[in-house]
């Protein structure tokens, strides 16, 4: 019990209550490695003295060397926000770093690369150095009467991923254009890379065509930025597969309640890759609800998202490239 003079009693219980709201906060496991020849270690060491330099060297760093992430812990909500904000920035310089270095080197293999798959059409022109480090996006319109528009329309009509059903998209297709955003391919590529190299993938990142929608906000603004498509925008409750990334096999699905609408009444989606590696069969249920990240032993999760309609859900941003932006018109024909 606290006694004494009422004022100092006061100042006292204010104290205590203060230190009270100053506990050690822990973050959810954060990826370190940022790319396949990553040195896991060197890079704990480097992010230390990153903090140090910039005051918080009473943060601590929680290495889980097996999973090449780590836990960040800090006394207090407000430190462990400046830690975490710290932290992005750090991942974000030694990213440019590491773009810049591996473009000089030829180290990132763009679309078109011959060791990749699709690259007799999905291709892009050649990288420079100096656009490989450039943040945002071109949107280029790919040819009617090329091989690769004929592709992708075929994806988009068929299912992909998984699925096997053929003209479920009747939608007429207007446009395709093809999005180049070089940092953005440099985080899909780099973890590629990283789910080939687990044992259980056997050297295959299992990329796989796939859709998304992005519902109300401009695919445009999403496709331009460092991020892409991210799992913040998903619902962090009542999604039946968890706080995820969602592609669908089927864009019929998608075009139901997930297409961007434009304000000249036309419809748009995307056309991603994404990197399933091991994908876990899971079922909807109150505990699917709760999945955070893949299953252990998996790098993606597939789920019947409606009736007949399966998707793949990814919980790292950087499993999905958008590589096309597809505009249609809402009313169904075959009309492409």
């Amino acid at each position: 019990m606290i006694t004494g003079h009422r004022d100092h009693v006061h100042e006292a219980q204010g104290q205590l209550l203060e230190d009270l709201k100053v506990v050690e906060k822990a973050s959810e496991p954060q990826d370190l490695k940022l790319g396949s020849d990553e040195d896991f270690e060197s890079a704990v060491i480097d992010l230390r003295a990153f903090l140090m330099r910039r005051g918080m060297d009473d943060v601590g760093l929680e290495p889980q060397t097996d999973t090449s992430q780590l836990v960040i812990r800090a006394m207090g909500e407000m430190s462990l926000l400046r830690a975490m904000s710290e932290f992005r920035d750090w991942k974000d310089e030694r990213a440019a770093i590491a773009r810049s270095n591996e473009a000089e080197q030829g180290g990132v293999k763009y679309p078109g690369d011959a060791s990749l798959s699709q690259s007799e059409w999905f291709k892009w022109d050649t990288v420079s150095p100096e656009e490989a480090n450039m943040p945002g996006a071109r949107f280029e319109i790919v040819e009617p009467d090329s091989l690769e528009y004929r592709q992708v329309v075929h994806n988009m009509r068929e299912e992909t991923g998984l699925g096997k059903k053929g003209s479920t998209f009747t939608k007429q297709i207007i446009l395709v254009e093809r999005v180049v955003n070089p940092v953005l391919w440099m985080k899909y590529w780099s973890r590629c890379n990283t789910i080939k190299l687990i044992g259980r993938n056997q050297g295959s990142a299992n990329e796989m065509w796939v859709k998304h929608g992005t519902a109300a906000r401009d695919p445009k603004v999403i496709c331009d930025s460092e991020v892409g498509l991210s799992r913040n925008y998903s619902r962090e409750y009542g999604n039946y597969f968890g706080q995820a990334v969602y592609t669908a096999e089927n864009a019929w699905y998608v075009d139901r309640g997930y297409s961007f609408n434009c304000p000249d009444g036309k419809r748009q989606m995307l056309l991603c890759r994404v990197s399933a590696g091991t994908a876990c069969d899971m079922e909807q249920n109150s505990e699917s609800e709760k999945t955070k990240v893949a299953p252990n032993g998996y790098d993606s999760v597939r789920g019947e998202v409606n009736p007949g309609c399966f998707a793949i859900m990814v919980y790292q941003d950087e499993q999905v490239y958008p590589a096309y932006l597809v505009t249609y018109q809402p009313e169904d024909s075959l009309a492409t």
